[in-house]
């Protein structure tokens, strides 16, 4: 089974039968942006630096034991880090958890004693959560500390260089959990090769043009996001864009910020946005809304006879 990415010049495909080689094909694009995180401010990450990090990470970790056989949870919202981090524990051929940023520590605590992971990526305040159910658990790196702070999963990028093996396709890449809204969560092992077999599909259908860039509000424990907003944005050669929260405030301003091109959306997210959209127009008055209701018919029968998006000039307000 194989997948392709395009090279960073847009001309010969690379090859891929991992999620480890995938990164590995990251710093052939160079400087371009892979990853916009809106905070405070907005900050940038390049193809380059992206697979840097997932190197030196990845590197730390098997200097730490973390390899084959072994588990690594990830409870964390999205964000940079996340993707490093994920990358990295799969590079190192061990296999992530990614657990939801909402859920409680109680369930945590049930995955860690399922599934006994060596490691845990979080933040300070879930850590703080953890240590009082789980006082001797794994240790826990924080995603949200600086480098000179205790803790921090920065420090992982100063170890030694260790060699990493060679991953499998058939290795577990992912241990998802499921909701429990049926019973008791229950671990859903995904390997590389499934998830690539699912990248492969998304990439020959074209979704995404390199010089996209993908505002992603889901979050990434969920296999939707994480395999056509995060993998088949990366390995088309776009950018990811995540917004502070989930608030339509702040896409709005990750949006504004990025000049984001497309967003990767759920039906519930799609309906809030159009009844926003709707409601403004409504207000303007009944002629407003006639002529708004024509604009869009024309606007989508030239789409679908042409190809042309007539509607972001029209709309250029509302885009």
């Amino acid at each position: 089974m194989s997948s392709a990415t395009e090279s960073a010049d847009g001309a010969t495909p690379a090859r891929f039968t991992t999620l480890a080689e995938l990164a590995g094909s990251f710093a052939r694009r160079g400087d371009r942006p892979a990853i916009h995180a809106l905070g405070e401010d907005l900050r940038t990450v390049s193809f380059a630096t992206l697979a840097e990090q997932i190197r030196r990470t990845a590197h730390g970790l098997a200097a730490r034991g973390v390899g084959p056989g072994t588990m690594v949870l990830l409870w964390a919202p999205n964000s940079p880090e996340w993707v490093i981090t994920y990358f990295a524990i799969v590079s190192a051929g061990a296999t992530a958890i990614p657990f939801d940023q909402q859920g409680t520590a109680d369930g945590a605590a049930g995955i860690i004693e399922h599934a006994s992971p060596v490691l845990i990526f979080t933040t300070a305040a879930r850590a703080g959560e953890l240590r009082k159910l789980v006082p001797a658990g794994p240790e826990n790196l924080l995603l949200d500390a600086e480098a000179t702070e205790s803790g921090s999963w920065q420090s992982l990028l100063s170890a030694r260089a260790v060699d990493l093996p060679a991953v499998e396709p058939q290795t577990v890449a992912s241990l998802l959990y499921t909701s429990g809204t049926t019973g008791t969560p229950k671990a859903v092992p995904l390997t590389h090769a499934n998830l690539v077999a699912n990248l492969s599909a998304l990439l020959a259908a074209g979704l995404v043009r390199p010089d996209e860039r993908v505002l992603l509000p889901l979050p990434l424990h969920h296999t939707y996001p994480f395999t056509v907003g995060l993998l088949t944005v990366l390995a088309s050669g776009a950018a990811i864009v995540f917004p502070a929260s989930v608030t339509g405030p702040e896409i709005a301003r990750a949006a504004r910020a990025t000049r984001a091109t497309a967003m990767l959306a759920v039906p519930r997210l799609c309906a809030a946005l159009w009844e926003g959209v709707a409601a403004t127009v409504a207000g303007r008055g009944a002629i407003a809304r006639r002529l708004f209701s024509w604009l869009l018919a024309l606007s989508t029968a030239v789409r679908r006879a042409t190809g042309f998006n007539l509607g972001s000039r029209l709309f250029a307000a509302v885009h």
